[in-house]
């Protein structure tokens, strides 16, 4: 997992943090997304330093955005389609215009509530799940 802030500053406890850490999630903090970089499929996440001067590079293949109640500029990061609000268009399963890729909670409403967020999150961890399970991925 990648943070733009410290720990300190996030809305989330400490002890939700722990929680995380014990799962065997690592946890990079002060670098916000920048780019996805790949040929046709995702192959890497681009993060910049807070101090505008740091760069990291992941390899990856499946990217969670999970940026807060106002999106960046999602034009430069996604050409998933977007909704009025400048956020990912999605249905009520967390499903885009885009094969491989979910959206759910802020990015999609806006922020309305921690509870719609959560319930949000959940229906699309379900799509991504079933989605899985059809391609054979345990």
């Amino acid at each position: 997992m990648v943070y733009r802030r410290t720990l300190e500053e996030s809305p989330a406890t400490m002890d939700a943090w722990h929680y995380a850490m014990s799962l065997g999630i690592g946890v990079t903090t002060n670098m916000a997304p920048g780019e996805i970089q790949g040929a046709k499929k995702v192959e890497y996440a681009v993060f910049t330093g807070r101090d505008k001067k740091s760069e990291m590079k992941i390899a990856c293949d499946t990217v969670v955005f999970a940026i807060g109640q106002k999106p960046e500029d999602m034009k430069k990061i996604t050409a998933a389609k977007l909704n009025e609000k400048g956020g990912i268009a999605a249905n009520s399963k967390g499903k885009t215009n885009m094969a491989k890729v979910f959206a759910a909670g802020d990015i999609v409403n806006g922020g309305k509530s921690a509870v719609e967020a959560v319930r949000d999150g959940k229906e699309a961890a379900y799509s991504i799940m079933k989605y899985f399970e059809k391609k054979g991925v345990k």
